[in-house]
């Protein structure tokens, strides 16, 4: 059986994502191996697209904003890039992560390893780090444009159970699922089972993250529905989270990696309550690797749901948001 060690990464993503630019933007880049420095915290965008599967991972390309705007302008016809807006930016930066990601989705499917993608999500913003969890093989690839670089990075893992192929069409659409009530369910029980926590749902118009840092752990799934669940709470609730679930003083949490985990880990267990839902709905799917992006000004936007939901829950005085974005995919 082929492992994740036998993908040409390189070779893949390369090709990949020269074909991209060459076919798409009339663009010639070059990989290179190393880097002219990074794109500073507030001259970036990071579009990303995740996949699952018997390969779990996630492929995200980041540059900078300028160099963004000028592939917009190009792929719309505009020649001057001040036209372009910050959505049709985000959009195209979007589908470029979706294209390249797909393509190294077809090639594994290729290798006899099989995986579907998710929608892609773009982060924005003026201070954010995105970390992801579980990756067994991580790459970073370069590539140059004039004066500008763009960053592909690749992290993937394999798991040992195949999914069980479904090739049913399915009639019901995804408004006839009570999203709500799996949530509320999902968030309740993971918060009281694995954080000894009560939580209660609360309004999401009166509900508010406190301005300042805050944690963003998210997942994907991919199947015949596709989407993102993501968890935001405050540094401070993360903190807290973090003792519940290892069994921790508050005071004794100082590690930011631990915080994130946690955090991470919570995202994971909600979205995999919810795939469960799902399944048992008759819509198979399968959870991509958590990632988890914090920072004090950043902001992710996900592109091609056709439904989204927010809701919010309190615990003492702290609040969690948890937003679902989907769409239904049928099987041929």
């Amino acid at each position: 059986m082929p492992d994740i060690d036998s993908i040409n990464l390189k070779e893949h993503i390369t090709s990949a994502a020269v074909e991209v630019f060459r076919t798409m933007l009339s663009m010639e880049i070059e990989p290179s191996v190393r880097s002219i420095g990074t794109v500073s915290d507030k001259n970036r965008i990071v579009g990303a697209v995740g996949f699952a599967g018997e390969v779990l991972g996630n492929v995200s390309i980041q540059t900078d904003r300028e160099f963004s705007r000028m592939i917009t302008a190009v792929i719309l016809g505009r020649p001057d890039g001040s036209s372009v807006s910050s959505e049709e930016v985000n959009d195209v930066i979007g589908e470029l992560s979706s294209m390249i990601g797909g393509n190294l989705k077809s090639r594994i499917c290729d290798a006899g390893l099989m995986c579907e993608l998710s929608f892609p999500s773009v982060t924005t913003g003026d201070d954010f780090t995105i970390e992801h969890m579980r990756w067994e093989r991580h790459e970073q690839f370069i590539f140059r444009y004039e004066q500008h670089q763009t960053f592909v990075d690749v992290r993937i893992r394999m798991v040992s159970k195949r999914p069980e192929e479904e090739n049913d069409m399915h009639d019901e659409e995804t408004s006839a699922v009570d999203i709500k009530k799996f949530i509320n369910n999902a968030a309740v029980e993971v918060f009281d089972m694995m954080l000894s926590m009560e939580i209660e749902p609360c309004d999401v118009s009166n509900a508010s993250i406190v301005d300042g840092d805050k944690i963003v752990g998210a997942v994907s799934f991919a199947g015949d529905v596709t989407g993102n669940v993501s968890v935001q709470v405050t540094q401070s609730f993360g903190r807290l989270i973090t003792a519940n679930m290892l069994g921790m003083d508050i005071e004794e949490v100082d590690d930011e990696e631990e915080i994130n985990d946690a955090v991470g880990e919570l995202s994971n267990m909600i979205g995999g309550n919810l795939k469960s839902r799902f399944c048992d709905s008759g819509f198979p799917c399968e959870l991509s690797i958590p990632s988890v992006t914090t920072g004090s000004d950043f902001k992710i936007e996900n592109l091609g749901w056709t439904r989204h939901e927010q809701y919010a829950f309190k615990h003492l005085n702290y609040t969690t948001l948890v937003e679902v974005c989907m769409k239904l995919e049928k099987i041929l």
